[in-house]
C-alpha cells in the first residue's frame, strides 16, 4: 500500500474517532478500520498475484523462506507432480517457478536490508542462499546493484 494513501486513510479514521463519545463506537470504528485496511491489502495482493496458483506458491515460499526451496517440495505441498506444477505455473504466470521464488526472496531481502541492521551474511543465511557470494550475485542480477550498494542508498535516509 502506498505510504501516502495509508496516511490519508489513517487521518480519515482519526478524524472520525475524534467525533465519537463512547468506547463501543470507538471499538466499532477500530474494527471497520482493520477490515478496510485488510480489504485494501487483499485487493493489492490479488493485483500482484493474479491467480490462486501464484498465491499458493507465494504462501509456501513465505512460510519456508529460510530453506533451499525445491520445486518438488512445493509440488508435494500442492498435491501435484513436479512437472505438472512447473508447466502449469509457466502457462498461468508466464515465468519460471525458480525465478518467481527468487523474486519473493529478494523482496524480503530488500526489506531486511533497508529496515534492519542485520548483516548481509545473516540475511543471506536466513533466506536460504547457499553462500553470501551466491546471494550477492543473485541480488545483483535482479536488482542491478549489490546488496551493500542497495543498503548504502538508505543509510542516511529515514526509515519508513
Amino acid at each position: 500500500m502506498d505510504q501516502q494513501e495509508a496516511l490519508k486513510l489513517s487521518d480519515t479514521y482519526i478524524q472520525r474517532c475524534d467525533t465519537l463519545n463512547d468506547i463501543v463506537s470507538i471499538n466499532n470504528l477500530f474494527f471497520k478500520l482493520v477490515k478496510h485496511y485488510t480489504e485494501i491489502i487483499h485487493s493489492l495482493s490479488e493485483d500482484i498475484l493474479p491467480n490462486k496458483l501464484s498465491r499458493d506458491i507465494s504462501s509456501y515460499v513465505l512460510h519456508h523462506l529460510s530453506e533451499n526451496i525445491k520445486t518438488e517440495d512445493i509440488a508435494n505441498a500442492l498435491y501435484m507432480s513436479r512437472g505438472r506444477l512447473s508447466t502449469k505455473f509457466k502457462n498461468e504466470c508466464h515465468e519460471n517457478l525458480s525465478t518467481f521464488i527468487i523474486k519473493i526472496k529478494l523482496k524480503e531481502a530488500k526489506r531486511l536490508i533497508r529496515y534492519t541492521d542485520k548483516s548481509l551474511t545473516s540475511i543471506s543465511e536466513y533466506l536460504g542462499f547457499s553462500t553470501p557470494n551466491h546471494f550477492s550475485a543473485v541480488f545483483k542480477k535482479y536488482e542491478k546493484l549489490s546488496p551493500l550498494e542497495y543498503r548504502k542508498q538508505f543509510i542516511n535516509s529515514p526509515k519508513h
